[in-house]
């Protein structure tokens, strides 16, 4: 028997024994998510409760304001709501990491959450042109992914794109270029005429995240946005340095491979900071004042989430 015989043999015995692995996989995490649960109810029913309110306020919100917002066609409008109801699924996200036992996990998706916390900031700082900008922009986007699949499709083993959507979405980049100048075309180029050099002339094109970071006045976060990449990215993160296994002494040397009930609160308070401030992006126009007064209340309960989250994780260490 050759070796590729031994592997399909092999392979055809785990696959008979997958629905039994699979079963007590199954037993395992739910054991596993009762305890965790246990653990961290109290900041995660916070959570959950938080993140709820803000899509009832932003459904709300919405709902009463879509059609007059669309009459005047309100840019800015348009361009908060795409990004709230962005922040509330990515929000969604960090908390199913949480509840599964993933923090590391949770805080590499509040990366994700950051940036949509900075653009949403940025956005509301500056007129409705900015926001015309932002939302023209995903033709720059479409026509550089449908070129890096045009360039790459033999290796990837699938159809070119057909000819004439790629004429569409060059003849669509074209036409913003035209419209909105040169500079557009490049990284983050709907945000050139509002980011500066220290100089205060217009950036030169192609415009980094932390540039947006700094005009947002949310570049203090770039410490934990750093750190959240350091999770997202290959480098050489030692074993000890994972949320995760921040209850485990380094000496131990643990090569963390699943779920883990450490580490909730850093996710958990990021992911109410940031999108809170994705709550107060929406135009205040469209507010009442009993909603101005559920984002002030909003705002309280982020820090009580903090305050909460630390309380569990660092109270246990302490009585321990």
């Amino acid at each position: 028997m050759n070796q590729n015989e031994e592997a399909k043999l092999l392979l055809g015995k785990r696959l008979a024994d997958a629905p039994q692995l699979a079963k007590g996989e199954q037993k395992d995490d739910q054991v596993f998510r009762d305890r965790c649960y246990d653990r961290w109810k109290d900041g995660l029913d916070l959570l959950v409760a938080f993140i709820t309110t803000s899509e009832d306020l932003g459904q709300t919100i919405l709902k009463r304001e879509k059609q007059a917002a669309s009459r005047k066609n309100d840019h800015k409008f348009a361009a908060a709501f795409t990004l709230h109801a962005r922040g509330l699924m990515v929000s969604k996200e960090i908390l199913s990491l949480l509840r599964n036992g993933f923090p590391d996990g949770a805080l590499s998706r509040w990366r994700s959450l950051h940036e949509i916390a900075v653009v949403a900031t940025l956005l509301k700082k500056n007129d409705a042109e900015v926001a015309q900008r932002f939302l023209e922009y995903r033709g720059i986007e479409e026509c550089k992914a449908l070129e890096q699949f045009a360039e790459y499709h033999e290796r990837l083993g699938i159809e070119p794109p057909r000819p004439e959507d790629m004429s569409a979405t060059k003849t669509r980049r074209n036409f913003l270029v035209g419209k909105f100048g040169e500079e557009f075309g490049k990284e983050n180029g709907w945000a050139y005429p509002i980011i500066k050099n220290k100089e205060g002339t217009p950036r030169k094109p192609r415009i980094p995240f932390d540039a947006l970071e700094k005009a947002a006045e949310l570049d203090h976060c770039r410490p934990f946005y750093k750190w959240a990449s350091d999770v997202v990215h290959a480098g050489p993160k030692p074993p000890w340095s994972y949320l995760g296994t921040s209850e485990v002494p380094p000496e131990n040397g643990m090569l963390l491979t699943g779920s883990s009930d450490s580490g909730f609160t850093d996710p958990a308070q990021f992911c109410a900071i940031s999108l809170n401030l994705v709550n107060h992006a929406i135009p205040e126009q469209y507010l009442t004042d009993f909603e101005k007064t559920c984002l002030d209340a909003l705002r309280l309960w982020s820090d009580l989430i903090s305050e909460v989250f630390f309380e569990i994780e660092f109270g246990d260490s302490q009585q321990s």
